[in-house]
């Protein structure tokens, strides 16, 4: 069976990740692999490289991938007159594909753009991947986006939550969807742990050491991680700990974040490791997996940390049942985090310790996820 994934960039986040262990783990089976990504650049044009990489022509790289000020005009334009420019770029550009290519399933791996190109497709059947809250997701034309997903036979979602706002969104589509969480390659994310971290004086035995992941982005919170940290240390004398974030985004947010570390003066405690291509070492050198967002679809990094057996504290986004329980974590509001992380840093009634010890017997079963994806591929 042939299939296409189409994704908008090769830039590192959660999707492309996603995408990574999917295709990993099915590359024994009986799948042919293509990938059609919009723009150049990013980690990933070099790790799916091994795969049948669909090349762009010639119209759709200067459209999609140009930073010439005539591209800039094109392209607002475009969304002004609601993307009839793309739509003939893309219409002939899909049409071209389908000549030389017959595709049993295109796949959007993306909300947004990638799934408005595969709605383009007339030849194959087309599946939708939907890694986002539509509760927050909202996108500006509405109407594209109902026109786009009438289009799909099969929408996936990345947790039951997360469908359910779907379909809450987007009612008539309710027999379309149904979700599936995403595939995780252990044996990948366990050897890839145990790489040197580059950095020294980091991730020290004599501290405790908490760990974000994630995109600069407000959804995150990371703004209010100082602030969390400051309340920690009024709270009383306290275990030395350190609060490490990986990651990279917006620049107002960065900006923010570090206004906000000055205010509290908190850079020797909070600190920022920027983006990395492999995160897993700092994972397993980790006491405890902090994720503050207010929301989340299916947060890859909380089943990383588990498979590293790494527990996790999470707030109380909706999907956030489904990922974490009392073996392996513990939920709570924003407001409480301070709290619940003092009792942790400072193991009070030995709850780091019952916690850590909980994490340690946590075994993901891939084979139940994949199974499933499987099926959902190949019907």
């Amino acid at each position: 069976m042939k299939l296409l994934f189409v994704i908008p960039t090769y830039t590192q986040g959660g999707t492309n990740r996603s995408l990574q262990f999917l295709l990993s783990t099915l590359k024994n089976s009986n799948f042919e692999i293509y990938i059609l990504c919009l723009k150049d650049g990013g980690i990933y044009q070099t790790l799916f490289a091994n795969y049948n990489i669909i090349k762009k022509s010639s119209l759709v790289y200067f459209f999609w991938n140009s930073t010439s000020f005539i591209a800039k005009i094109i392209r607002f334009i475009d969304r002004m007159i609601h993307y009839n420019i793309s739509q003939i770029v893309m219409s002939k550009f899909i049409k071209s594909i389908e000549k030389e290519y017959q595709f049993d399933k295109v796949i959007a791996y993306e909300e947004g753009i990638a799934t408005y190109i595969t709605g383009f497709f007339n030849n194959s059947k087309k599946l939708a991947w939907v890694h986002c809250d539509y509760q927050y997701y909202k996108k500006k034309n509405n109407y594209i986006e109902k026109k786009t997903y009438n289009k799909i036979e099969y929408i996936i979602c990345v947790s039951k939550y997360t469908s359910l706002s779907f379909i809450k969104h987007f009612p008539q589509f309710k027999n379309k969807v149904n979700f599936a969480y995403n595939i995780l390659d252990t044996n990948y994310i366990n050897k890839l742990s145990e790489l040197a971290i580059k950095e020294t004086n980091i991730f020290n035995e004599d501290e405790f050491n908490i760990l974000s992941i994630g995109r600069f982005d407000p959804i995150k919170q990371f703004s209010k991680i100082p602030q969390i940290v400051n309340t920690i240390i009024k709270n009383g004398k306290s275990q030395k700990f350190k609060w490490y974030i990986i990651g990279s985004g917006k620049k107002d947010i960065l900006t923010n974040l570090l206004s906000e570390i000055e205010k509290y003066n908190l850079k020797d405690i909070v600190i920022l490791l920027g983006a990395k291509e492999n995160p897993y070492p700092y994972i397993k050198k980790s006491n405890l997996l902090v994720s503050t967002s207010y929301s989340e679809a299916c947060p890859y990094v909380i089943n990383e940390a588990k498979v590293l057996h790494i527990p996790v504290l999470s707030t109380n986004y909706k999907s956030a049942t489904e990922l974490i329980t009392e073996d392996n974590g513990i939920i709570t509001t924003i407001n409480d985090m301070p709290f619940i992380l003092y009792n942790l840093i400072n193991n009070i009634n030995n709850q780091y310790t019952k916690l850590n010890n909980r994490t340690k017997l946590y075994t993901f079963n891939t084979a139940q996820y994949l199974n499933k994806v499987i099926n959902i591929l190949e019907k």
